[in-house]
């Protein structure tokens, strides 16, 4: 049975209406399936909203739609029920917290408008070093909250499981990528006029290896600039690309002073989201060294740019690898790093056959039609099995009123 609505809780902690929640809802709009888009006024990248706008979705602005306590739970709720309709509502969250303050929704709803809760599921501080107690919680927290649960690769499906996820009530379901941003003749100079701090990212004369990510401890930049200066040694004119923002940018840019190679190193700052196709094309290679990846972009975007890969065994980096579509770093020591970049710059040939094999893959898996089919068929069947509306709603209700549901782990 189609749902009668879906409505897509669009925004993200911190960052209100983000760019790929954008992508989506424009892949369920072509889907021709009825949908509101709900979310903060504030965006992640500017024109988000009038994009929506302009292909005829309707979005609500409700500035409570930021949920980062328990409080905030029921102003969320109340914003989620106001925008329902009689019948199957179908309210596709995007984490933990939205999640519980969809299934609270059903108390404030209108009689006839039944609330159902799907979860895409993305970070759960698989960083942190008691990752396990979030997975855990967060697992039985989606019991509850959730008819249906995503995961966005088989690496997290697995975790969760392991940690109390229902079987039933879980499966995969990709990440989707905006793949027409990477489409060739796209994000070209000509249209971005964006200036570069650093004018080797656009000289065609140096090789560069790039990595995107956050400067976080669990991504792994400290033994990849180790590593960095193994490469340096063996051809000093390759310049890695680190392109992010976070605590850890002072303490890498040290290091790399204390290792002599400061010059070998571009540290750029977080580049807007459109310009991240841009920046990919003037770069030969990407490395991937995290420890931890919900899905991993890092690793899928540098493929859509035509840059042979090598990463770690996180996110999709394995279903890409059983699909030799990339090289992976079998341990996150400097010494394993240097080798397995080593092995990617010096199989150029092989390494762009292997790249086309990982780039196909991702067009095939995890373009955002293919995304919006799969949930088109998870919204088809959900909840109709498993915990009724009724008992859930009323086991979330106590635990709300008793203020018992801590979410500060999400």
């Amino acid at each position: 049975m189609d749902p009668d609505l879906v409505i897509l809780v669009g925004n993200s902690r911190g960052w209100g209406l983000t760019y790929y929640n954008t992508v989506l809802a424009l892949g369920i709009r072509r889907a021709g399936i009825p949908l509101v888009v709900v979310s903060t006024p504030s965006e992640q990248s500017p024109g988000l909203h009038e994009r929506l706008r302009g292909t005829g979705i309707h979005v609500v602005d409700d500035p409570g739609l930021e949920v980062r306590e328990l409080a905030s739970v029921r102003r969320a709720a109340e914003t989620i029920a106001s925008v329902s309709r009689p019948g199957r509502n179908v309210v596709h969250c995007g984490g933990i917290r939205h999640s519980v303050a969809a299934r609270f929704a059903a108390a404030f709803a209108p009689k006839g408008n039944r609330i159902i809760v799907t979860t895409s599921v993305g970070a759960l501080h698989s960083g942190s070093r008691i990752w396990p107690l979030y997975y855990f919680l967060g697992s039985l927290t989606l019991n509850l909250t959730s008819h249906k649960v995503l995961t966005l690769c088989g690496r997290e499906l697995r975790k969760m499981r392991r940690f109390g996820l229902m079987r039933s009530k879980s499966s995969v379901n990709y990440f989707w990528i905006d793949q027409d941003s990477f489409s060739e003749g796209q994000a070209g100079p000509s249209e971005l006029q964006y200036a570069f701090p650093d004018s080797r990212i656009e000289d065609l004369n140096v090789p560069k290896v790039i990595y995107l990510a956050q400067f976080y401890g669990q991504k792994g930049h400290i033994p990849l600039i180790q590593a960095w200066k193994a490469i340096v040694q063996r051809d000093h004119r390759l310049l890695l690309v680190l392109a992010g923002s976070g605590p850890l940018e002072p303490r890498c840019k040290l290091l790399a002073t204390e290792l002599e190679i400061s010059d070998r190193i571009c540290f750029l700052p977080r580049v807007p989201r459109e310009v991240v196709p841009h920046l990919l094309r003037h770069c030969a290679f990407a490395v991937v060294t995290s420890k931890a990846e919900t899905f991993g972009s890092c690793i899928v975007e540098p493929l859509l740019a035509g840059l042979p890969v090598c990463t770690t065994h996180v996110g999709i980096g394995e279903e890409l690898a059983a699909a030799d579509g990339v090289r992976l770093i079998n341990e996150t020591s400097p010494k394993h790093i240097a080798a397995s970049l080593s092995s990617l710059l010096d199989g150029f040939p092989t390494e762009l056959e292997r790249m086309r094999r990982g780039r196909d893959w991702v067009i095939e898996n995890c373009s955002v039609d293919r995304a919006v089919a799969r949930l088109a068929r998870v919204w088809q069947v959900a909840g109709l099995s498993g915990q009724s509306s009724g008992e859930a709603e009323g086991s979330l209700r106590q635990c709300l009123l008793e203020g018992k549901y801590d979410d500060r782990g999400q």
